[in-house]
């Protein structure tokens, strides 16, 4: 199990990196099977090496259309809220052994409805 520190270094690192658009901000907390999935892509992208190269073109696009997203952490759950102009999205993240094991992207009134069952 992980301590609440852990969680907490884990979900800024996340943070600090949409704020950033720097995927090195959480990239060393990705396990190497991290998985990650969105209610507007098609297939779960599996893999480091595929979730990093996929986020860091996210990143790039972003940066370049200077529309940089801002994300804050959710309170005490494994999740974070990130808003890109009038867009708003969770985050939810999965955990184990210290590190992300997937992430996915949906839409915060799903995030919210899920948390309540």
């Amino acid at each position: 199990m992980q301590s609440r520190q852990q969680i907490d270094r884990m979900m800024q690192a996340l943070c600090d990196m949409f704020n950033n658009c720097d995927i090195r901000c959480a990239e060393p907390y990705f396990a190497p099977d991290i998985s990650y999935d969105s209610m507007w892509i098609l297939s779960t992208m599996k893999g480091k090496r595929s979730v990093c190269f996929y986020l860091e073109t996210k990143f790039n696009a972003m940066l370049s259309e200077k529309n940089r997203p801002k994300a804050a952490v959710v309170e005490n759950q494994p999740a974070l809220l990130i808003r890109q102009g009038e867009v708003l999205v969770a985050l939810t993240v999965d955990m184990r052994s210290g590190l992300v094991t997937h992430l996915s992207l949906v839409e915060p009134t799903f995030f919210i409805d899920q948390k309540k069952q």
